[in-house]
């Protein structure tokens, strides 16, 4: 005689985890971004700002006053004051491609 199969049951609880395996071969070097800020003073009715030569200009901006930027190129700008005043600062953001 044969034994019956019965219906199948639970499944039982997890077992521990395993022994970590091997580490994996190291990736490629990276290559960060590497965001600069260049902080300039304007005491005078326009100011020239430039980026290093081997960056690119992605932003400006100017704390206390505002005023207007004149983009020159990718790299450069040239920043007007509202009014003649106390000094502001002029803030580049700069990125070595």
């Amino acid at each position: 005689m044969q034994p019956q199969k019965g219906d199948k049951g639970d499944p039982g609880a997890a077992g521990p985890a395993g022994p970590a395996g091997p580490a994996g071969p190291p990736g490629p070097p990276g290559r960060g971004i590497g965001l600069r800020f260049a902080e300039f003073m304007c005491q005078q009715a326009a100011c020239s700002a430039a980026c290093e030569a081997n960056e690119r200009l992605v932003n400006a901006f100017a704390v206390n006053p505002a005023g207007t930027f004149t983009i020159e190129d990718d790299r450069s700008v040239v920043y007007t004051p509202p009014r003649r005043g106390p000094s502001g600062k002029l803030v580049l953001v700069c990125v070595a491609p």
